[in-house]
């Protein structure tokens, strides 16, 4: 079946978003699973061949600040080696059967000849 990708977001990581968690601008929360009255879930994601679960979550009082966090963010971030500048995208993967999956592509910056690059790769 063939399946249409949305961009959901892309940012080059920071040192926190490597070591602690990764800040998710709240633009676009709509994208996301919702919380039905919650502050955190657990949803999936499929980097290469691999499904990763990751907590996402926001702050119960004052100012949202949706993040991805915990050990599940950083056994993503140690299993495909990430550092800061390296480039995190996530898309919605919505499939001809009406159903949809989250998808991530990670990439870092190269020099190529003079001319900075992006690699990306899927696991």
């Amino acid at each position: 079946m063939a399946a249409h990708s949305k961009l959901v977001f892309s940012k080059l990581l920071s040192d926190t978003d490597i070591n602690k968690r990764l800040a998710v601008p709240s633009a676009i929360q709509c994208s996301l699973p919702p919380f039905n009255g919650g502050h955190a879930l657990i949803f999936q994601y499929l980097h290469g061949t691999r499904f990763w679960p990751i907590l996402y979550s926001i702050r119960t009082e004052g100012y949202s600040k949706p993040v991805f966090s915990g050990r599940l963010w950083r056994n993503f971030v140690i299993y495909n080696n990430l550092n800061v500048g390296d480039r995190f995208t996530l898309y919605q993967v919505q499939v001809k059967d009406g159903s949809s999956y989250y998808r991530a592509d990670v990439g870092r910056e190269i020099d190529f000849l003079g001319i900075n690059a992006m690699a990306y790769g899927s696991g």
